[in-house]
């Protein structure tokens, strides 16, 4: 079985024999033969579209115009016919104007790995703000949220964006799965490179002077780590 979009042309002759073309189209799941021919229910009902379609027209169910975006196509609903061999009644919709199709967009959303770009970033509207407000209150913030739904793609944006919030935050980004956060001494000399220390510390005292002097000289120190 094959995931098809069948559309059914059919040729009309009038007495004066030229021929006019209508289009009846139906999403579904059809059988292909050996032979090429199509076997199955979305067939027969883009068979049974073509009977109502009138000529130079293009009609299709309701399955096809769930499928077509606002920007590609304009359409509008015909009426519910009463097709051939189809007990219920089905909508059908004609195709007013074909738009154009909609350019590719590539996923942001890599796997295992959080978004680093900022076009590619959105929304967290709340959340954003949320943690200014702690941010500026120089309070600790801890972000909970199920796996895979974007926590290491929102502390990046805070590495990218608090400098824009305010010239004296500096962020260091500390991934503890990373190998070179595994100790102390690693995750210290981590987050002082990040901060832009001259000399990175080897021991919490080093590391608190450290911040003491960001404070003094105007600057706040933001450790984001997951």
């Amino acid at each position: 079985m094959v995931r098809w979009d069948h559309w059914y042309p059919e040729e009309r002759f009038d007495d004066n024999l030229t021929t006019t073309h209508v289009i009846g189209i139906d999403l579904g799941e059809l059988l292909v033969l050996p032979n090429g021919d199509l076997r199955g229910n979305a067939a027969n009902r883009a068979a049974r579209v073509c009977a109502e379609c009138p000529p130079g027209e293009v009609y299709f169910t309701e399955k096809v115009k769930t499928e077509l975006h606002p920007r590609e196509a304009e359409v509008v609903l015909v009426d519910g016919f009463r097709l051939k061999g189809v007990t219920e009644k089905i909508k059908l919709y004609r195709l007013v104007q074909w738009l154009d199709a909609l350019e590719a967009t590539s996923n942001p959303f890599v796997w295992r790995a959080g978004i680093t770009t900022a076009e590619a970033f959105f929304d967290r509207e709340t959340a954003q703000r949320t943690l200014r407000t702690y941010i500026r209150g120089r309070q600790n913030c801890q972000i909970v949220d199920p796996r895979r739904i974007g926590k290491t793609s929102f502390l990046r944006y805070l590495e990218r964006v608090a400098p824009t919030w305010a010239e004296t935050l500096v962020v260091a980004y500390l991934d503890l799965h990373d190998a070179r956060c595994a100790t102390l001494s690693g995750w210290l000399t981590r987050a002082g490179r990040q901060w832009g220390w001259p000399t990175t510390p080897t021991n919490l005292i080093e590391f608190t002077e450290g911040i003491e002097h960001m404070l003094a000289t105007g600057y706040q120190p933001v450790p984001a780590g997951w």
